[in-house]
């Protein structure tokens, strides 16, 4: 009966983790509906675990010194880390939402209002961190709302048609439906 008197639990997520971290939150959703006054705080790193984040079935990580041969052309447009390695931009944008679409999820799946927040670190690089930010993920959600408008329109205009058109939903600006809100 110790669970029922915690009333706030801070976890620092400070280095890489397996097995689709972004969904590690919804093993907590049992202990917030047995203690609705419990309030937990998800503290992720933004460099040390969220951009490290396993992604798709490559299970890549973004190690600065594999990305010093990475030349290929849409590597180039990415943020150049001190060391001269780049991250794209996409990769970027993907993992934030993955982390962003799984949080949201989380009240759909019976976690109680006030019990969960999500903090994104920007440690050491704070400036950086809002840079990328404003930027890129902004940026990119921005597009996708761009592509969510004309899918509507074209929905409009071909009623018939069943689900996101498949040029939409390989699209680089298209991350996830309900990501651009």
């Amino acid at each position: 009966q110790v669970r029922i008197q915690l009333r706030r639990i801070c976890l620092h997520e400070t280095a890489t983790s397996v097995a689709f971290p972004e969904c590690h939150a919804l093993g907590l959703i049992p202990f917030c509906q047995e203690n609705p006054c419990l309030y937990i705080e998800r503290r992720v790193n933004l460099w040390r675990t969220l951009l490290q984040t396993p992604m798709d079935y490559y299970i890549l990580r973004w190690r600065p010194e594999i990305y010093l041969v990475y030349n290929e052309d849409h590597a180039k447009d990415g943020e150049e880390s001190a060391n001269g390695a780049r991250l794209s931009s996409e990769r970027i944008s993907l993992m934030f939402a993955h982390w962003a679409m799984e949080t949201l999820e989380l009240l759909r799946s019976g976690m109680p209002r006030r019990c969960f927040k999500l903090v994104i670190d920007g440690d050491p690089a704070p400036q950086l961190a809002t840079r990328l930010f404003r930027d890129i993920i902004q940026r990119d959600a921005t597009w996708q709302r761009v592509i969510e408008v004309a899918n509507s329109a074209l929905r409009s205009k071909y009623p018939t048609e069943e689900g996101i058109p498949f040029y939409l939903t390989h699209s680089p600006a298209y991350f996830f439906d309900g990501f651009s809100d």
